[in-house]
């Protein structure tokens, strides 16, 4: 091939041709210490990200989602007709429709990219493995979401998609030096947690209830006995859905099997469905397959509640998800928790959308007016969180965040192109604050850097910064007499809950709100809590450094936060009682 310019596609950088002018697809190309080092004294470009300005991501997500309203029927049929069942679509949404969203969307997410390269830049070729070799099994959706995260498997999907795209730009690699490896990431379960469980399993013997909660997420032992106190043992039950044992788990890829599930697009289907199509059969995870009846047969003698409700279960739990299922032909009703922030008011979460499929969704505050299936309830994490600030360390506290190096769903928040632009934004931030309000900053990086080199960066700007790299965040927040949050994520939603005095700042062209959420944050932005600009923030924390305490107290201050929280997120010393009263009426 006589082209001039490389386009590396993956983090793999031994297939990368150093001759060529580099093209990188992405910023995760350069995640790796080794990467870096190639490119150091060499001429490369980044491929523009195909999602600026952000309202493309709201764009493309609602085009995957009327993509996965269509596909979910017929995938239902296909599924039913290997598996020799009959079960109707919303089974299936149950089982497949987390998985399948993002799926779609992640595909689309790396088609849009490779379909960016050919269109501005002509001369162009890659290496992509054989077709044969693409094959991507995954056990069940934790494990396809943590493979989102790999080298290998990001160049897997890529390979497909310039198979599919541009034939004719690729030199087929079939030799790659690069373990690949199914990577489970089942809950571990402490052995309190176990024996706890194991307690409430055995009352259920006895009192049979109408509730099943599972996988409620921060929920602890202590508010859970509250629960069944207040509620009565016939009422409500806790249990857990401990994952299949990998030992008795089939492992093995059946492509005769998968040619059951193959999908027909219709003629005036587009380029993308086509593809979507092909590779549907292909990549969907063995829990829904090969392990289709041992997932089955490990619920089916699990008596079935009236209602059936999780926080995080409907993601995560494929044991539960098959519970849930069968439960919902049976006629029971389906309800999930919010978890987390970013519901509410980002304008594009497909979580969000995945939740509203339940009968109710009950949020942190928040509802719809076209959507009677959201209702607020009052979190009970966030309700043992309310107003516990209580000043213990005279520090600053930086929470950050994190984003996946290649992206893991089409959503208004923060993605791998964004990043540069993010340690752009700290090291303004840093670099505005006074000398000695600087040296007193507590930065908490996340758990693990994903490649992006957080604590790195943060040292160069800061070197005599301190790391907190053990306990709780929210501890921390308990205690410091000011925190600092540089993103709409659950920290700042803990952190307006525990009233600890907070300066907030991001970009507003990166995290983009519906218009309804505006007049909210508006309110935190007229208070002098939320900025635009890290300039800003930093010049307020200069300005409060001395009395955070004296200026956090202001009425102006504190109305703003509880109607910003009783929006998004609603806590309540009396929980129990509210959430007694709702399952009460709900039976």
């Amino acid at each position: 091939m006589v082209s001039k310019t490389y386009l590396a596609t993956s983090g793999i950088s031994e297939i990368w041709d150093l001759d060529k002018k580099l093209l990188l697809l992405g910023p995760w190309c350069l995640t790796e210490q080794k990467n870096r080092a190639l490119v150091k004294n060499r001429e490369y470009l980044l491929v523009p990200s195909p999602w600026k300005p952000a309202y493309k991501i709201k764009e493309g997500a609602d085009y995957c989602y009327s993509i996965y309203e269509k596909l979910l029927p017929e995938l239902s049929e296909r599924l039913n007709l290997a598996h020799q069942v009959s079960y109707p679509a919303e089974y299936w949404r149950v089982l497949v429709g987390d998985w399948l969203l993002h799926f779609i969307g992640i595909l689309y997410d790396r088609y849009k990219r490779i379909e960016n390269s050919i269109e501005m830049f002509s001369d162009f070729y890659t290496h992509a493995l054989p077709e044969e070799q693409c094959e991507i099994p995954s056990f069940d959706t934790r494990d396809s979401h943590n493979k989102l995260k790999e080298d290998y498997y990001n160049l897997k999907l890529f390979s497909l998609i310039v198979h599919y795209l541009c034939p004719q730009r690729i030199i087929i690699k079939d030799r790659i030096n690069f373990e690949y490896k199914i990577c489970t990431d089942n809950v571990k379960y402490d052995w309190k947690v176990k024996s706890f469980y194991n307690l409430i399993k055995i009352l259920d013997l006895f009192f049979k209830s109408d509730i099943f909660l599972t996988d409620m997420y921060h929920l602890k032992c202590m508010h859970i006995l509250l629960l069944k106190w207040e509620l009565g043992l016939k009422v409500v039950s806790f249990r857990n859905f401990y994952p299949l044992k990998m030992t008795i788990l089939n492992k093995n890829y059946s492509s005769a099997f998968r040619e059951k599930l193959k999908l027909e697009p219709s003629n005036n289907s587009d380029k993308f469905l086509f593809l979507l199509y092909k590779l549907i059969p292909r990549v969907i995870p063995l829990s829904y397959v090969e392990n289709y009846n041992l997932y089955r047969d490990s619920v089916k003698n699990i008596g079935i509640g009236k209602i059936i409700g999780s926080a995080v279960g409907w993601y995560f739990n494929e044991r539960f998800k098959f519970y849930a299922a069968e439960a919902a032909i049976k006629g029971s009703r389906l309800i999930e928790f919010q978890h987390g922030g970013g519901y509410g008011f980002s304008l594009s979460e497909p979580n969000e959308q995945l939740a509203l499929d339940k009968n109710i969704f009950y949020t942190w505050g928040w509802s719809l007016k076209e959507d009677n299936n959201a209702k607020p309830l009052p979190s009970i994490y966030l309700s043992n969180l309310k107003d516990t600030h209580s000043f213990k360390i005279n520090k600053i506290l930086f929470a950050g965040t994190f984003v996946s190096p290649y992206g893991y769903r089409l959503n208004t928040s923060l993605q791998p192109d964004d990043m540069q632009n993010y340690f752009e934004y700290k090291k303004i931030f840093f670099r505005t604050l006074r000398k000695e309000v600087k040296q007193n900053v507590l930065y908490r990086p996340y758990i693990s850097s994903l490649g992006w080199n957080e604590k790195e960066y943060i040292k160069e700007i800061c070197p005599n910064i301190k790391f907190l790299l053990k306990g709780k965040l929210i501890d921390y927040m308990q205690k410091v007499n000011l925190v600092v949050i540089d993103n709409p994520q659950t920290s700042f939603l803990e952190a307006l809950a525990i009233n600890v005095p907070c300066v907030l700042y991001w970009d507003h062209e990166t995290y983009l709100m519906r218009r309804e959420a505006e007049e909210y944050f508006e309110l935190l932005r007229k208070a002098h809590m939320l900025y635009r600009s890290p300039e800003d923030a930093a010049r307020k924390v200069n300005e409060i450094y001395d009395n955070p305490m004296k200026w956090w107290l202001n009425s102006d201050i504190q109305n703003a936060r509880n109607n910003f929280c009783e929006r998004y997120a609603f806590a309540s010393k009396d929980w129990l009682n509210i959430w007694a009263k709702e399952f009460r009426q709900l039976l």
